[in-house]
């Protein structure tokens, strides 16, 4: 009888050993912010560049939607952000003032709009492989045969 007592007090205890550090793990106190990103006509655009700021702490975190346009960012600690979506072709768009709780998953969508086409012009020059400052420093010779 004393020995099944025992037991039964040692096989709680293990159970309870297992199950505190699970518990003491869910409770991490970080927030998830998760999205899809369309554009104007609700079509998916994937590639979007998401930038997310700690708006205390300045910490950025930075993502970018899959072939689906959506995108999600975990780990971020409780308090405010702002959150920039960018994409070329697209206007730029910020959402200021996104609150993430302890534990919280914030679902933030964004439809892009078609925006102006910035050109951007390349000069590309190559540096001259004769040297024009210097005079000539080797000596020619003939070699004989």
């Amino acid at each position: 009888m004393f020995c099944n007592r025992w037991l039964q007090l040692c096989a709680l205890g293990v159970l309870l050993l297992l199950l505190v550090p699970s518990l003491a793990m869910a409770q991490t106190g970080q927030g998830i912010i998760t999205g899809l990103v369309t554009d104007s006509t609700g079509a998916i655009v994937p590639g979007v560049d998401v930038r997310i700021t700690n708006k205390a702490t300045g910490f950025v975190h930075t993502a970018q939607t899959n072939a689906e346009g959506l995108y999600r960012v975990p780990y971020l600690t409780p308090g405010m952000y702002e959150v920039s979506f960018e994409s070329q072709g697209f206007r730029r768009v910020l959402r200021s003032n996104i609150q993430v709780r302890s534990t919280e998953t914030v679902r933030l969508d964004a439809a892009l709009e078609v925006g102006n086409v910035v050109e951007q012009i390349e000069v590309a020059a190559q540096a001259s492989l004769l040297e024009t400052e210097r005079p000539p420093r080797g000596t020619s010779s003939p070699v004989p045969n």
